[in-house]
């Protein structure tokens, strides 16, 4: 699978860093396993590690917490392995609520060998005057790159982060957690706008982030976001599923909703190139 056209992608979701962090027992537990999947994405030399919400369990992660991610985030993700791919947006739109709008690869200040791009899940939500949360500490760090904010109750307009490696394009879109009636409201009231790329947008693929319920049913409630709305309206959709942790990726193929992949082992491995198309596969 190594090609100069191929992107590599490991996905991971709902890793809820300090969850029972004070058992004696299991208080090692996510940090272990957060461990582990940063090891996966080194030894698979992936491109990019994208998250899919709920890294944190606490909306205001303890200073153990935050010391063993930043510590595992150095460890792993630091380095002069260089990155293949380049970001062709505006990426002051991408990363607008950041203090640094850029990639954190692209500065001068930092060494970056795996970038990751993460969205917020419910747990771990912007909160207070300033809107901020534990993915915004890390990302002012320089070592998580936070996309899929909104700032408005009233709309959405989604700018993806448009990446290139190769002949390969890709767009990344991303929704953070929002209350699920809200978001649904949102997406049948026509409240939601996703740009495309202006040049060559069949050229492109759409991989669309959002942590949310997940509905794959004919009718849907009215609380609950349809998979198929999300994936006939991007192309492949990751949907990281917070009732039961669950990592599961969607596509449209002749007007029906397929599913990819969908595993409660909660990290995988995305390929994407113009030779190969679509390829999901499960980290052991």
């Amino acid at each position: 699978m190594d090609d100069e056209d191929t992107f590599k992608i490991l996905i991971a979701t709902d890793i809820h860093l300090g969850y029972l962090e004070k058992d004696a027992v299991r208080g090692n537990d996510t940090f272990n396993t957060f461990d582990e999947i940063l090891k996966c994405a080194k030894q698979n030399q992936v491109d990019f590690i994208l998250l899919g919400g709920d890294l944190f369990h606490e909306n205001k992660p303890s200073r153990r917490c935050l010391h063993s991610c930043i510590s595992l985030l150095r460890k792993y993700c630091m380095g002069d392995t260089p990155i293949l791919f380049d970001v062709l947006s505006d990426q002051a739109v991408n990363f607008s609520n950041s203090k640094f709008p850029w990639v954190n690869y692209q500065d001068e200040n930092l060494n970056i060998s795996i970038p990751v791009f993460s969205v917020h899940g419910n747990h771990d939500d912007p909160t207070g005057a300033d809107g901020l949360c534990a993915l915004d500490l890390l990302s002012s760090a320089g070592l998580v790159n936070h996309f899929g904010r909104s700032q408005s109750v009233e709309r959405i307009e989604i700018s993806p982060v448009l990446l290139q490696k190769g002949s390969t394009k890709l767009a990344l879109y991303g929704i953070g957690s929002i209350p699920d009636e809200r978001l649904y409201r949102m997406f049948v009231n026509n409240q939601v706008t996703m740009l495309r790329p202006k040049e060559d947008q069949d050229q492109w693929f759409n991989l669309f982030t959002i942590h949310q319920n997940r509905c794959v049913c004919l009718y849907c409630p009215p609380e609950q976001v349809c998979v198929f709305i999300l994936s006939s309206r991007t192309g492949v959709c990751v949907y990281t599923v917070h009732q039961n942790r669950c990592v599961c990726v969607y596509t449209v193929h002749q007007n029906r909703c397929v599913c990819l992949y969908c595993s409660v082992e909660q990290v995988c491995v995305f390929i994407l190139s113009t030779r190969t198309g679509v390829c999901v596969y499960t980290v052991q």
